[in-house]
């Protein structure tokens, strides 16, 4: 980019700063540095299209930012399911859902089976059956809780940690290849992003499980 066309682009992001913050008196380089990492992507990544595009008045009507996050987001978990199904091609372990308790319960001494199921975001159905699964393959077990009678807890075994250990590098492998070509900057900048999104998104897996739609849009646009 040459000198004029830089400067240009760079008053234009100041006012878009400023815009941002209209009742702001005084500026700072560093919030207006701030401001550009976030907002400013070095090149623009073009937009990979999906649509046939029969039926024009859906994207026209339907189509924003915050529809492509969620398109995104759900294409980046079946990425990740693809190569997590290959490094576990030769493990008893069959799922990323599997994986997720092991390691789970790998840094505690032991968990219910409710709060183990909560904690990896599955619903009670699925995760009993990953439960019942994981101890037929020996590679966790049940615990009476002795203060709490109706309550079961389960463990990893030794054969459980063995295997998260042989499958540990591999997995290590799917983190890498997950974050792409994503810059040490840019990746610290989504887990930010990404982390915000968590806390939001897992009080209301929690607490408001059951609250409506119309609701919990309320709470996304405050």
């Amino acid at each position: 980019m040459k000198e004029q066309a830089f400067l240009h682009s760079l008053i234009e992001q100041f006012y878009l700063f400023r815009e941002a913050q209209p009742s702001k008196q005084e500026f700072s380089l560093a919030e207006f540095g701030d401001f550009l990492k976030n907002h400013q992507q070095p090149d623009e990544v073009a937009k990979r299209e999906i649509s046939g595009g029969e039926e024009k008045w859906v994207e026209e009507k339907y189509e924003s930012v915050q529809t492509d996050i969620t398109v995104l987001i759900s294409l980046m978990y079946r990425y990740a399911k693809m190569y997590i199904k290959k490094a576990l091609k030769d493990s008893p372990i069959q799922t990323a859902d599997e994986f997720g308790f092991l390691i789970t319960l790998l840094t505690y001494p032991s968990l219910s089976k409710t709060a183990l199921i909560n904690k990896n975001l599955v619903e009670k159905t699925s995760g009993a059956d990953i439960i019942k699964r994981l101890i037929k393959l020996e590679l966790m077990e049940e615990l009476e809780d002795k203060e709490d009678k109706r309550s079961v807890h389960v463990k990893i075994t030794e054969k459980g940690k063995y295997l998260l250990y042989a499958l540990l590098p591999e997995m290590q492998k799917v983190s890498t290849i997950v974050a792409g070509d994503l810059s040490n900057e840019e990746q610290q900048r989504l887990l930010n992003i990404l982390r915000k999104l968590d806390h939001f998104h897992n009080d209301i897996f929690v607490n408001k499980r059951n609250v409506g739609l119309d609701e919990l849009v309320g709470r996304a646009i405050n």
